[in-house]
């Protein structure tokens, strides 16, 4: 059996149109493709053991019973304008015209991948499989239940996806599974895309009420930000789905997030004087690249760009002595009417890049 190294371990996924419990045939053969395996990736088989707790008069314990499998796990990766992430991105947000997986460029001009918050992430979900060089493992179905961006100045913009799964499977010994050795043998890997550089971060921030953000009048000098976006799915395992779950959905409110950013100075009291009075702020992450896109409009690059446009900061602290630094903390909501400049009372993330249509929703 051959060492399994990190190095060489790939993934794929795919979002699922079956009904849930019905893995996808062939995840990676219909994508034609493979990513790169982050180190972040490490799939439990989350298969649970009861014991029984009879006295027998004996010194040892009866044997266990078989529980349920819970396959809940996370993936941690850098950020990129195109690749298989903005699947699971996608499956977080729940609407979304097309997703950028697939290796064809775009023909004609750079397509915008526009992300929006749907009410409810019904029959929104995907089928997971990662070669671990040994095995190929599956898991059948899966949820984005929470995405957590996180930046560091001079580092890249990395992120955390928390996933509910349903179903695990391995090949070998499992040949039934629905992704198997055969399936992925007949992909190619393809090579990891550019990512969001520190050099290129944009961050704007404004009043709700104010006018539509704009370079350099609104832009704020950060040093770090974690932005999380969490739908707090469950899914019980009932009578009539055991040992799995049942499909898992969103109770209400239907998503929360957080956004938290390090100010290393104190040059008014602006975030102070909102954290007392209870303004309300609105703000957009912007990550443009200096790459062109070969198949867009003169000029038009990659590029990702979020807008948050309802912020309410509930937290404010020192951070430091001499320049007073301070964390700022907000909770996003959702805002009573579209602030200018932006296009939707909730989140919403862009993505322009060179990939057409693989996933229609």
């Amino acid at each position: 059996m051959a060492l399994a190294r990190p190095q060489d371990a790939i993934f794929a996924a795919v979002q699922n149109a079956n009904a849930w419990g019905t893995g996808t045939a062939e995840v990676v053969a219909a994508l034609s493709k493979l990513e790169p395996l982050p180190p972040g990736i490490l799939i439990n088989p989350g298969r649970e053991y009861n014991e029984d707790l009879t006295l027998t008069g004996l010194a040892g314990r009866l044997p266990f019973d078989i529980g349920n499998i819970l396959t809940d796990f996370d993936a941690e990766m850098n950020v990129r304008y195109e690749g298989a992430l903005n699947l699971l991105i996608h499956l977080w947000f729940g609407t979304e015209a097309v997703v950028n997986i697939d290796t064809m460029a775009c023909a004609t001009v750079g397509a915008e991948h526009t992300f929006n918050v749907a009410t409810n992430l019904d029959g929104k979900h995907g089928t997971f499989a990662v070669d671990m060089i040994n095995q190929i493992l599956e898991v059948t179905h899966f949820k984005v239940s929470s995405i957590e961006f996180s930046w560091t100045t001079g580092e890249r913009l990395g992120v955390t996806f928390t996933m509910v799964g349903r179903g695990f499977g391995s090949d070998p010994p499992d040949t039934a599974q629905v992704n198997d050795t055969a399936a992925i043998a007949t992909v190619t890997l393809e090579g990891s895309r550019e990512a969001l550089v520190s050099e290129n971060l944009n961050f704007r921030l404004n009043l709700q009420s104010a006018i539509a953000l704009a370079s350099p009048a609104d832009d704020v000098c950060i040093t770090a930000f974690t932005l999380t976006l969490d739908r707090q799915l469950d899914g019980p395992v009932t009578s009539c789905s055991t040992p799995f779950r049942e499909e898992v959905v969103a109770p209400n409110p239907g998503w929360i997030g957080t956004l938290s950013i390090e100010v290393p100075r104190y040059d008014d009291g602006f975030f102070l004087d909102a954290h007392v009075d209870g303004d309300i702020h609105k703000a957009e992450i912007e990550w443009p690249s200096t790459t062109l896109l070969t198949g867009g409009d003169a000029g038009q690059v990659l590029d990702w760009n979020m807008d948050l446009p309802q912020l309410t900061p509930t937290g404010f602290e020192w951070t430091e002595q001499g320049t007073y630094g301070h964390t700022v903390t907000y909770e996003l909501g959702i805002a009573s009417a579209i602030p200018a400049g932006m296009n939707d009372l909730n989140p919403e993330l862009r993505v322009d890049n060179e990939r057409v249509t693989v996933y229609a929703t």
